[in-house]
């Protein structure tokens, strides 16, 4: 592919100069740096939209999310589990202890129900 030799001494003479989308985006790189330092439980969605309500900036979620890419930043938010307070579990009486004789089918008829909360099953809460 061939370039015009105007073209050619047009990007040789602007080689060290930012264009305005380049500007912008270091412009919005810093304006999300400085809002992480203040709130660093923030999101990019909430990001976004603090600069867009309070600077004025036109900008969009994923936007703000590319530049905290870029810087390497994190939310350090985390996802709390409500739990209900009160008593854990209900406690039932053992009156099988251990005897499993029967005289007849179905006279017993239990059922396991222990649960083992991992990370995995919080939606079974």
């Amino acid at each position: 592919m061939e370039v015009s030799r105007s073209g050619y001494y047009k990007w040789l003479k602007r080689k060290g100069i930012m264009n305005r989308y380049q500007s912008d985006r270091e412009t919005i790189k810093i304006l999300v740096l400085e809002h992480h330092r203040k709130h660093s439980t923030h999101g990019y969605g909430y990001m976004a939209q603090t600069i867009r309500n309070n600077l004025g900036w036109i900008v969009s979620d994923w936007l703000v999310h590319k530049a905290c890419k870029s810087i390497g930043i994190k939310s350090k938010a985390r996802k709390r589990i409500w739990k209900k307070p009160g008593k854990e579990h209900i406690e039932f009486p053992n009156e099988i202890n251990n005897d499993w004789s029967t005289t007849r089918p179905f006279e017993k008829v239990v059922s396991d129900t222990t649960t083992i909360h991992n990370k995995y099953n919080f939606y079974l809460k």
